[in-house]
C-alpha cells in the first residue's frame, strides 16, 4: 500500500503489532480467557492508534497538496476545511503566511507597475523640451538666422536647460523621499525666516511681472526641516505666481494655536476649476489652465515633503477668488 511508504506509518504498524503480541503473550499467564480478551483489548486499541496515525498523515499530505496548489495553481486555501487541533494551527499558521506572500506579490506587481508609469511620464516631460532645444540648434546653425535671432534662441535654449535642470532635481527629490532615504530634522524654526527663504527665488520674476508679494507673520514657530519645507512652500508660491495676472498680489499669511503651526498662500488668479482641484497634488497632473511649461510635479513634491515630516497640505478656492493652498504642522508635544 502507498500509505506504508511513509516511515511514521510503518513504525506506528510495527509498534501496535508488538504491543499486541505482547499482550495476548502475557495474557496466556492468566489463562485463555485472559489471553484473548488481553490480545482484543490491545489489538483495538493499536488499531486506533494506527488508524489515527494514518489519517493524520493522509490530512498532511492533503495540506502539502493545497500548498503546492497556492504556490503554483494561484489556488485559495479554506480555513473551514481544517478542525481544530495540531493541524488547524498549522493550515492558520501557512494561511497567513501565503496571505502575506499574496499581498508582497501584488505590492510588488503595483510597484513593477507605477515605475513602469513614472519611466513613461519622465519621458513624455523630458521629450518635449528635448525637442524644442534640438530644432533651436538647428534653426541657430543655420546661415540664414540672424545675430538677433540667435541671441533670442539661446535664450530660449538656456530656458528650457533650467526646465529641464529643475524637473530632474525634482524627481530626483521625490525618489529620495519614497525610498525613505531623506532624513527630515525637527527643529523649532520661525515661520518668518520659513517664508522668506520660501520666497527668495520668486523675487525677481515677481518683480518683473509687477506682483506684490504680501507676508503677514508675527513670531510664529514651527517644527519642521528648514530646507526641506521652504522647498515644499516654495513650490506652492510658484505655482501661486504662475497663476496669477500681472499687476497680482500672492499673500502669504503665518498662524499658530496650540496644536499647530499654519502657513496659507494664496493669489488673486482664476483659481483651480472644481474639476481639478481633487487632483491638484497627483503626480503630473496637469489642470486645464495649466502653463506650457508646468510639468505638474512641483504641488506633488510639496505635499510628499509635507506629508512625510507628519503635516499636512490642502487645496481650495478662497471666498475672495483665487486659490488658497494651507499648510499644517502639528506640535510633537501639547
Amino acid at each position: 500500500m502507498k500509505i506504508f511508504r511513509e516511515a511514521q506509518v510503518r513504525s506506528a504498524f510495527v509498534l501496535c503489532l508488538c504491543l499486541t503480541l505482547v499482550a495476548g503473550s502475557l495474557g496466556l499467564l492468566g489463562g485463555t480467557v485472559s489471553a484473548a480478551v488481553s490480545f482484543l483489548s490491545a489489538f483495538i486499541i493499536s488499531l486506533i492508534y494506527f488508524s489515527l496515525t494514518v489519517k493524520r498523515i493522509k490530512e498532511i499530505e492533503r495540506l502539502s497538496e493545497k500548498i503546492d496548489g497556492i504556490l503554483f495553481r494561484n489556488e485559495k486555501m479554506e480555513m473551514k476545511e481544517y478542525r481544530e487541533g495540531e493541524l488547524s494551527v498549522l493550515a492558520s499558521e501557512i494561511y497567513k503566511m501565503t496571505v502575506r506572500l499574496r499581498e508582497q506579490a501584488d505590492a510588488l506587481q503595483q510597484d513593477k507597475e507605477d515605475l513602469s508609469e513614472l519611466i513613461a511620464d519622465i519621458s513624455h516631460q523630458l521629450k518635449t523640451p528635448l525637442t524644442s532645444m534640438g530644432l533651436i540648434s538647428s534653426i541657430a546653425a543655420s546661415d540664414n538666422t540672424t545675430k538677433e535671432k540667435r541671441k533670442e534662441l539661446l535664450n530660449s535654449q538656456t530656458l528650457l536647460i533650467e526646465r529641464m535642470q529643475w524637473l530632474i532635481s525634482s524627481l530626483l527629490k521625490l525618489s529620495a523621499i519614497d525610498a525613505g532615504t531623506v532624513k527630515f530634522s525637527k527643529e523649532k524654526i520661525s515661520a518668518r525666516e520659513l517664508i522668506n527663504k520660501a520666497c527668495e527665488p520668486f523675487m525677481i520674476s515677481m518683480d518683473i511681472k509687477g506682483q506684490y508679494l504680501k507676508i503677514i507673520c508675527d513670531d510664529e514657530t514651527l517644527e519642521a526641516d528648514l530646507k526641506w519645507t521652504a522647498e515644499a512652500v516654495g513650490n506652492v508660491i510658484k505655482n501661486c505666481t504662475e497663476h496669477t495676472p500681472d499687476g497680482g498680489k500672492v499673500t502669504v499669511k503665518a498662524a499658530e494655536n496650540p496644536l499647530y503651526t499654519e502657513l496659507i498662500v494664496s493669489d488673486t488668479g482664476s483659481g483651480i476649476s472644481k474639476k481639478d482641484l481633487p487632483h491638484v497634488f497627483e503626480r503630473f497632473y496637469k489642470g486645464e489652465n495649466a502653463s506650457s511649461q508646468s510639468a505638474g510635479i512641483g504641488l506633488s513634491l510639496a505635499r510628499t515633503i509635507t506629508v512625510s515630516q507628519g503635516g499636512t497640505l490642502t487645496a481650495a478656492n478662497s471666498k475672495n477668488g483665487g486659490a488658497e493652498f494651507v499648510f499644517r504642522f502639528y506640535r510633537s508635544v501639547i
